[in-house]
């Protein structure tokens, strides 16, 4: 998204004021970030006219990873939810079935500006989206920042986004709520596939009035229990250290509030809908399972969270937390120490000498478009033909893996190494999504061939 972007400051700082974009600024913060892993946030000030043309030349990845951006400053400069200071759009992921003229009207109630993009997933199928419908990204810029020192405790559970997400019934996945999140820059799979986006002008969304035209929440109904009970429970909030605590207190205030039935579920009014049905909700004990029973559009676990007063930010289950807690220990464990003289010493084995040394990691990086991938095929066709790199002597033709994460093998990666003449028998490729884990490598190691000049 640089190519639209307008620095302020000094280097990649912004200088932030919270009032400082008037109702009819046309400037907006945002914070870019190269792919999912990066933490560190780039700040920069964007025209909503620059935005928008981004929107219509999409990026052509194979994986879902690459350019993001936030719409936040982070104070410090480090991508936590903590650390956001203001935000300067709404952000909703629509993922289930909807055409963009349809979402578009539903928008249109709110009398601004906004624009919508398909992503990455749309009309695919995937493991998430298994009937391959419409997948869309919504964004509407703010009048002027929705900042964290206005009301902390709003800011905190994304109170806006919430009331705007239900006063036109887009059904938006909870998690865009995050304040933190990344959100990918318009992209699709391949040159063929399907992408659409629709711009809307207009003036950037006076949320302060629209909050004001808001009917006041009611308090919801259907808990059978007193003030002090409210206490306790408002009390036990923010200590849970992982996902199985917090679900077990759910299930315990539920079978404090509900009947059981004679097959031993509890049953009750679902409070994150204000009842609609005497069991409405339920609750296996035996499955430990919590389903809101509502047949269109039905509650989501968070929306259950935050109804029975517990947080509803994502916690790490019980068994990565004690991976964590093992980790820590291993990282607290005294160094290894071993005198060089009983250290073995071996040559290195080089397949590019000095460049490139066997039974190592060799990392190559510079910018997009410098021509990384294309040195990467030439190196993988003098190993499959043998011919030797440059500087080097011939060696016995060898076969090649080759991992991608972006390239496609269809479109791009085989089209250069036939262009090499590359023998692509050698070649073997994984045609489908993989991660570098325990459980990757292992996979990886029993489906590639069991020598390395079959």
């Amino acid at each position: 998204m640089s190519a639209n972007l307008q620095q302020s400051g000094e280097g990649d700082k912004t200088v932030y004021a919270p009032h400082s974009f008037s109702k009819a600024s046309e400037e907006l913060f945002i914070s870019l970030f190269d792919r999912k892993t990066d933490n560190q946030p780039k700040e920069r000030i964007v025209t909503w006219a620059g935005f928008c043309a981004r929107m219509q030349e999409p990026y052509i990845r194979l994986q879902k990873d690459g350019s993001a951006f936030a719409p936040a400053t982070f104070e410090p400069a480090h991508r936590l939810k903590g650390n956001v200071r203001a935000v300067s759009m709404l952000i909703f992921d629509i993922d289930e079935q909807i055409e963009l003229a349809a979402l578009c009207a539903k928008l249109h109630a709110l009398e601004c500006a906004f624009c919508v993009y398909s992503t990455h997933s749309h009309k695919r199928h995937t493991d998430k989206n298994p009937k391959a419908e419409t997948r869309w990204r919504v964004c509407i810029p703010l009048a002027e920042p929705y900042a964290k020192e206005d009301s902390p405790s709003a800011f905190e559970n994304f109170d806006l986004w919430q009331t705007v997400n239900s006063a036109l019934e887009l059904h938006a996945d909870e998690n865009a709520k995050d304040v933190s999140r990344l959100h990918y820059a318009p992209a699709k799979v391949c040159a063929e596939a399907e992408y659409e986006h629709a711009i809307e002008a207009g003036a950037f969304f006076d949320w302060r009035a629209f909050l004001a035209s808001q009917p006041e929440k009611v308090t919801e109904q259907g808990f059978d229990k007193t003030n002090a009970s409210e206490a306790n429970d408002a009390a036990e909030t923010s200590h849970y250290a992982t996902h199985e605590e917090r679900h077990a207190e759910l299930c315990r205030r539920i079978e404090q509030r509900a009947r059981k039935n004679e097959r031993g579920v509890y049953e009750m009014k679902c409070p994150a809908h204000n009842g609609n049905g005497e069991t409405s909700l339920v609750y296996f004990p035996d499955s430990g399972s919590v389903k809101c029973l509502r047949k269109a559009n039905p509650c989501s676990y968070f929306d259950l969270l935050r109804a029975f007063g517990l947080p509803d930010e994502r916690l790490p289950s019980r068994e990565h937390a004690e991976a964590k807690d093992k980790a820590e220990s291993d990282r607290n464990k005294p160094l290894r120490l071993v005198r060089l003289s009983d250290v073995e010493k071996r040559e290195v084995d080089w397949l590019w000498q000095p460049f490139i040394a066997q039974g190592a990691f060799t990392i190559i990086e510079g910018e997009e478009g410098i021509g990384k991938s294309w040195l990467l095929c030439a190196v993988a066709c003098a190993v499959a033909q043998g011919f030797g790199l440059p500087n080097g002597e011939p060696s016995e033709p060898a076969n090649v893996l080759l991992l991608s994460a972006e390239d496609s093998l269809s479109f791009t990666l085989k089209p250069r190494l036939e262009a090499m003449n590359a023998p692509c028998e050698r070649i073997i490729a994984v045609d489908e999504l993989f991660t570098l884990d325990a459980d990757g490598i292992f996979a990886l190691n029993q489906r590639l061939p069991n020598t390395r000049r079959a």
